[in-house]
């Protein structure tokens, strides 16, 4: 089985299930950092954007905001949230596993509940001096209490690996330990 065609007719799947499939409000990370958020302005990206409620959020702050994710499904989604919240975003129907990130082009990149390793350098090179980066996803503490029946043990951080992918970073935020039902490692940080 071709595992990028797998995990897009997953994605495409869930999304389809419902109007839409998470509560259109932004990630807590995100809305933590809305007043730093708000001094700064240019290009962000928002990384496995989905039905793009965290890409809207951040145009709604003033970002040119890019996405980029996998399911065409949860592309429409963002394109239709957007226009409802009279947001203009641009969308790219992308396998991250191959999908070029041009290099020196963002203020802001978001990575959020996505873990892919081989993109941590193209993060960097993508991100711009000076630009941050809010990056959290699920630690394996939560892959040992999931549900999903689908989950791979490799998209789930270890204990402080988070910290490890960017150590010349100028850390703003840290965490690494429960967020509501979940167990999750966030960095906020500012590339040198």
């Amino acid at each position: 089985m071709d595992l990028p065609n797998s995990i897009k007719t997953f994605w495409n799947q869930k999304y389809a299930q419902s109007e839409f499939r998470s509560a259109l409000l932004p990630e807590t990370a995100l809305v933590g950092a809305k007043e730093e958020l708000l001094a700064r302005h240019g290009r962000a990206l928002d990384i496995a954007c989905g039905e793009g409620r965290n890409a809207v959020f951040l145009g709604k702050l003033g970002f040119q905001v890019e996405g980029v994710d996998i399911s065409f499904v949860g592309l429409q989604k963002a394109k239709k949230l957007a226009a409802l919240k009279g947001i203009r975003l641009d969308l790219w129907v992308a396998d991250l596993t191959a999908y070029p990130l041009p290099t020196n082009r963002y203020d802001l990149v978001l990575n959020l509940n996505f873990l892919l390793r081989q993109l941590i350098k193209p993060i960097d090179q993508a991100l711009k001096r000076g630009g941050l980066l809010i990056f959290q996803t699920h630690t394996q503490e939560d892959y040992k209490f999931t549900r999903d029946r689908n989950a791979h043990p490799e998209y789930y951080l270890a204990s402080q690996e988070l910290l490890s992918f960017f150590p010349d970073y100028r850390i703003w935020y840290s965490y690494e330990g429960p967020l509501g039902n979940r167990q999750v490692a966030t960095l906020i940080a500012e590339k040198p």
